[in-house]
């Protein structure tokens, strides 16, 4: 799972179906513990030292700090709109070229599995909600299955932030039915355990070492994309 280590970070790659961090039950396998079962040092640190999360349907690139410093500064990067992820995704139809959505996310229902999108903000403020952009561009379009590779690109981002917004777009993941998806995943052995494919493949931060822009990619995982492409 390790991809890279530097002074002040570890660069990771998480496989799908692993959550990033363990729930209420102490038996769910997860990216932090491996961490701190891997390096006894990162127990010291909140999640292991993880400063962003993924589904535990999504796979690719995770960042974790190796000092409470390094910690702080991340987690500050990654809330702002200076950390830049790029993800890839098969998604339902054929988008036009690139398009991008702005909105507000977020659920009724504090339990809701399903986070939901609105233009403009309900005036009841029963719901709380934050403001979030996606845009997504057209890879390539497969026309047997009706299905396209995009990528994806965010700054800030939030739980389900990419599910719904492409969902809105018309474009869900292809499987993702719990946002309305109504297409299978192609029939590759690289897929066959996944319920969607979506892939954290690129993150460009400000490194906390010397506040250069660094970019850190993660091709483990990535095989049915790269493998649909040929």
């Amino acid at each position: 799972m390790l991809i890279d280590q530097y002074k002040d970070l570890l660069v990771l790659a998480k496989p799908p179906n692993l959550h990033s961090v363990s729930g209420k039950s102490a038996q769910e396998q997860s990216l932090a513990g491996w961490l701190i079962k891997n390096y006894p040092e990162q127990g010291q640190l909140e999640d292991g030292g993880l400063v962003h999360r993924l589904d535990f349907e999504t796979s690719g690139l995770m960042i974790a700090a190796r000092s409470q410093e390094s910690w702080l500064n991340l987690r500050s990067s990654f809330s702002s709109e200076s950390t830049r992820k790029k993800y890839l995704a098969l998604v339902a139809g054929k988008p036009v070229g690139s398009q991008q959505i702005e909105s507000w996310l977020g659920s009724r229902h504090r339990r809701s599995k399903k986070v939901s999108v609105f233009i403009d903000p309900p005036s009841d403020g029963t719901t709380r909600m934050v403001k979030r952009q996606t845009t997504l561009k057209l890879l390539h379009y497969y026309q047997d299955e009706k299905i396209s590779l995009v990528e994806v690109t965010i700054t800030r981002g939030m739980r389900h932030q990419i599910r719904a917004h492409l969902a809105h777009l018309g474009h869900a993941l292809v499987g993702d039915s719990l946002y309305g998806s109504e297409f299978s995943l192609p029939k590759l052995p690289e897929l066959e355990f996944r319920k969607f494919f979506l892939h954290s493949w690129k993150v460009e931060l400000k490194n906390p070492a010397d506040s250069r822009i660094s970019t850190y990619t993660c091709e483990q995982y990535s095989e049915p994309a790269t493998d649909l492409l040929k």
